[in-house]
């Protein structure tokens, strides 16, 4: 068979399989512009490649060099090509298996590593949406730490000081913070906070729980308070309003003398007295005790509690925050009186 007989029944061949040069070059392991050459009468293809020509579209070499005797190669030539051949292929054959079972194997790890990563995830108590898992929050003893600084649950005086203003928590982007539990325990938490305030959010269900940085708790002393007004005859009993205040300032030595005296009050208060003494007399000759604070609170200002004095004259102090009743030292009870 001369080049351009080949040159046709090869340009059959493929066409009768509806593959391209390109392709066919691919299968052969030789460039499209090989088939090409094939294909226009300019050469043939290597004897080791023609066999591959005949495995590939079905045909005895006879058939493919048009019924003529073998002029390139004798019989143990032909034998022995197809032979290597024939090993080539299950060389191939084994070599399709391992990557097959190379890539069942990788996916089988990625699996086996994505479950893996779930359950510590789970038991860890680390990163999800609601913070499933995750114990204590909103706990005394609990904190947070993020961006260099600790965050803690609000104390009931925060809660009283701050008020509305933890709904700009809501505001702020969703952001990865380390959690420390009741028991010392870490985990990583989901948090809502907004740079430019002292608190975070954090949600576990339907639940929203408030922290403030440590440098944000209400620290009730003399140094952050710029004054403080006792209002005259204002309740939460009565829903009345102060007819008239006195007011004492750190500004004044004298009057902050009273600031300080309410200020170790306040901090040293014990044991709640008696719930029929609020029942039976708060509101009587009261007076609500307004906070205002200074810079270092950016003049915040709250009523956190209110004086009251029983039938005997005896003076007690309401707690906003608690709501309980503690009794008044004789001290305090001077400066509640205007003694």
């Amino acid at each position: 068979m001369d080049n351009r007989e080949f040159a046709e029944k090869i340009y059959t061949l493929r066409s009768e399989k509806g593959i391209s040069q390109k392709e066919l070059g691919d299968l052969l392991g030789v460039s499209n512009k090989a088939v090409s050459k094939w294909e226009t009468g300019d050469s043939m293809p290597k004897t080791a490649t023609l066999l591959k020509i005949a495995e590939l579209f079905d045909i005895d070499i006879s058939e493919l060099m048009g019924g003529e005797s073998r002029t390139e190669t004798d019989d143990s030539e032909l034998t022995n090509l197809k032979a290597e051949n024939a090993l080539l292929k299950s060389q191939i054959v084994k070599s399709d298996k391992k990557k097959k079972l190379s890539a069942v194997v990788v996916v089988i790890l990625c699996v086996a590593a994505i479950a893996a990563a779930g359950v510590f995830a789970f038991f860890s108590g680390s990163t999800n949406a609601d913070n499933k898992g995750v114990k204590d929050l909103g706990k005394d003893g609990t904190s947070i730490s993020f961006a260099g600084r600790t965050f803690e649950p609000f104390t009931p005086l925060d809660e009283i000081v701050y008020g509305g203003d933890k709904e700009y928590c809501y505001l702020g982007d969703t952001k990865e913070a380390k959690y420390t539990d009741r028991d010392g325990n870490e985990s990583t938490v989901l948090i809502n906070c907004e740079e430019l305030w002292e608190y975070i959010t954090v949600s576990q269900g339907n639940k929203n729980y408030f922290y403030i940085s440590t440098e944000g708790h209400v620290d009730l002393s003399a140094d952050n308070i710029e004054y403080i007004n006792l209002l005259l005859g204002q309740s939460v009993a009565t829903k009345d309003g102060y007819s008239s205040y006195r007011r004492y300032s750190t500004d004044d030595k004298s009057q902050r003398a009273f600031v300080e005296c309410f200020v170790r009050y306040y901090e040293s208060k014990k044991e709640a007295t008696d719930k029929r003494v609020t029942e039976h007399y708060l509101g009587n000759k009261s007076a609500a005790v307004r906070v205002s604070f200074n810079e270092a609170f950016k003049w915040y200002e709250a009523e956190i509690g209110e004086f009251f004095i029983d039938g005997k004259g005896k003076v007690y102090f309401y707690d906003y925050s608690d709501t309980k009743t503690y009794d008044v030292g004789k001290e305090m009870a001077k400066y509640v009186k205007g003694d």
